[in-house]
């Protein structure tokens, strides 16, 4: 019915059935080496071939750069992505589109913006800055979409981001192969411990990690996230 669907699609917007894993600080003899391991596309891969209660595997690596529309100028977070991000992090668009695994590939200069990316350009709406182009530390893109305000804060919130494609930002922005965050969807929310198990597991796997050795990476619900 139409009231249980809207609390379905509230749990989805929310974030309930992600799981947010980044590199952990590598403790050695009990000392913080300060180091933190790595997160690479073969973990990537790997959680989307092994862990069977996954149904979406994202990854992102990020960073604040300048960006400049018109006369107007702001530092704002731009994450190189895989095209799967709405999906996985439950984003509508409220114009145009995502891009796409092609466009990936092709390292193409394209962006979506993150809904409060627009007033700190002095976009008054979606569709003043589609199709516009901008720069971004200095590279020419085209906006080609923005994602719809989800209105929830915290940690990972994407309303003030701008995606890119992630061999364009791997390649042409960041210039490392190093990934900041992975997310993880879960079958459901009945699944969500089981999904976790299979993560650690995994990771733990490609990882090399003894059964002595603690995980080199953490794995938090977006709620907890957002605590």
């Amino acid at each position: 019915n139409g009231a249980e669907n809207a609390v379905k699609d509230r749990i989805a917007r929310l974030g309930t059935t992600v799981l947010q894993i980044n590199p952990q600080r590598i403790n050695q003899g009990g000392i913080n080496t300060g180091s933190a391991a790595k997160l690479s596309m073969p973990d990537v891969e790997a959680l989307r071939q092994r862990a069977e209660h996954v149904i979406g595997v994202n990854h992102q690596q990020d960073r604040p750069l300048q960006v400049v529309w018109k006369n107007r100028n702001t530092n704002v977070q731009i994450t190189g992505t895989g095209s799967n991000f709405p999906e996985v992090r439950g984003f509508q668009l409220a114009v145009g589109r995502m891009f796409t695994d092609a466009e990936d590939r092709a390292r193409a200069r394209v962006a979506v913006l993150g809904a409060e990316v627009l007033p700190l350009l002095g976009a008054d709406n979606p569709s003043a800055i589609l199709d516009e182009r901008i720069r971004i530390a200095g590279r020419q893109f085209t906006v080609i979409g923005v994602l719809a305000n989800r209105g929830v804060s915290g940690v990972g919130d994407a309303d003030q981001q701008i995606l890119i494609p992630f061999s364009t930002g791997r390649f042409g922005i960041f210039g490392t192969d190093r990934i900041q965050d992975i997310w993880v969807r879960a079958e459901s929310e009945s699944t969500l411990a089981l999904a976790t198990f299979e993560v650690q597991s995994v990771l733990r796997r490609t990882h090399r990690l003894r059964p002595d050795q603690p995980n080199d990476f953490s794995i938090r619900t977006s709620s907890s996230a957002r605590s």
